[in-house]
């Protein structure tokens, strides 16, 4: 059995207003020529398609290409989950035209989807949202959990009088008790799957921890997943690619993109090849996607190096976090000059050195109000405020 795992897609999602559509549309193009050369039995896409739960239609016609061209160039069942940032309805709205191209879409974790084929995959059975798959001669039971909060669930998970601590074990025994129920309609003998979007305990959102929930997402132990009775389990939600837990089995994709600057820091972006033998024996391997616009932070030593740096790499493909060392504030001009050159720079942030920033402060607290106005005023747009304009900004500010 081989599986294809991948997540977090964000398409739609952009960086301090700059689009990514174009890195996107790269990487389904690039994973739909990789997917047509290693027959996988399964594809998994485990939420976050989109980073909207109302993306822009270009971002839907994307992804309805890539669906489509999936299922013409590969014979794998595509199975798809919403993530938090999906509309799970709207995603899973498209379900009667997909279904004849091999495409599996869950809005619940308790699903029913109807039994027959989809495409050349067959749903024997479709019992709480856990469906038996007959594909390849091989027959392999799901279990999804799209993206859970209190909302989805329609009722009340927390007791919102107790402690951070105390919700996130409400929230897992909850889980729980969503999970082991489903384990009555697996067998030893078949292959079986978990799918899921969530945040496992002592994993990394890039290199550092975090406490008991991420953008409302509480976190859960991974000894809630039941490792021991299925074969793999594939996660979504975090951006960093990394085994969960110690079990072996439980693994994070990762997202394809880089989507912010602590991203950068982390491993080449991949998705991941899972075979799974006779013995249910599991070998995980990654397969590295090219960065298609990459993300620098440059450093300057002074507003004069930086105009040079966005001149001399005005052609670069980047997008650019820019730190300047300064003794004095930058000055519009300063910055036009810089994106003049590089149209790509997402930031532009001065490094005041201390002495110069405490004499700059003290010399503003000597000033009065209407002096502060006019040396504004003629540092961002180079001349003087005539006595009309003074007069209106001193008559607003008083009153």
């Amino acid at each position: 059995m081989k599986i294809l795992h991948t997540s977090d897609f964000h398409l739609g999602k952009s960086l301090e207003g700059f689009s990514r559509l174009d890195e996107q549309k790269k990487f389904l193009d690039f994973f739909i020529s990789k997917a047509s050369k290693m027959f996988a039995d399964i594809i998994i896409i485990a939420g976050d398609i989109y980073d909207s739960p109302n993306p822009p239609a270009i971002a839907e016609e994307y992804f309805y290409d890539f669906l489509k061209n999936l299922s013409d160039k590969t014979n794998s069942a595509i199975i798809i989950i919403p993530g938090n940032h999906d509309s799970p309805k709207r995603l899973a709205g498209i379900r009667p035209l997909v279904k004849s191209h091999g495409i599996i879409i869950y809005e619940n974790h308790d699903d029913s989807f109807t039994t027959g084929f989809y495409k050349n995959v067959e749903i024997l059975s479709s019992e709480n949202g856990v469906i038996k798959l007959k594909i390849n001669n091989n027959v392999v039971n799901i279990i999804a959990l799209p993206y859970i909060s209190e909302v989805r669930l329609n009722k009340s998970i927390f007791n919102l009088s107790q402690g951070d601590d105390k919700n996130a074990l409400s929230f897992e025994e909850k889980l729980s008790s969503i999970i082991n129920p489903k384990l009555s309609y697996i067998s030893n003998n078949e292959y079986n799957i978990l799918i899921a979007h969530l945040f496992t305990l002592n994993s990394k959102i890039d290199d550092s921890k975090t406490g008991y929930s991420l953008g409302g997402a509480y976190i859960v132990n991974c000894s809630i997943l039941p490792a021991d009775k299925l074969d793999y389990i594939a996660l979504g939600h975090l951006h960093k690619h990394q085994a969960a837990g110690d079990t072996g089995k439980i693994f994070y994709s990762g997202s394809p993109i880089h989507y912010n600057k602590s991203e950068t820091k982390t491993e080449e972006k991949s998705f991941l090849c899972v075979d799974i033998d006779e013995e249910k024996k599991l070998s995980v391997q990654k397969v590295n996607i090219p960065v298609f616009k990459k993300i620098d932070i440059w450093y300057a030593n002074s507003p004069a190096e930086a105009i040079q740096m966005s001149k001399d790499k005005k052609d670069e493909e980047s997008f650019v976090y820019l730190n300047v060392k300064t003794d004095t504030p930058l000055s519009s001009l300063d910055i036009r000059q810089i994106k003049s050159y590089k149209k790509d720079i997402v930031e532009i942030r001065p490094i005041l050195s201390t002495k110069k920033f405490i004499s700059i402060k003290d010399n503003m607290l000597e000033k009065t109000e209407e002096q502060k106005f006019i040396e504004f005023y003629k540092d961002r747009y180079n001349t003087e405020p005539d006595d009309n304009l003074i007069k209106r900004y001193m008559e607003i500010l008083l009153h």
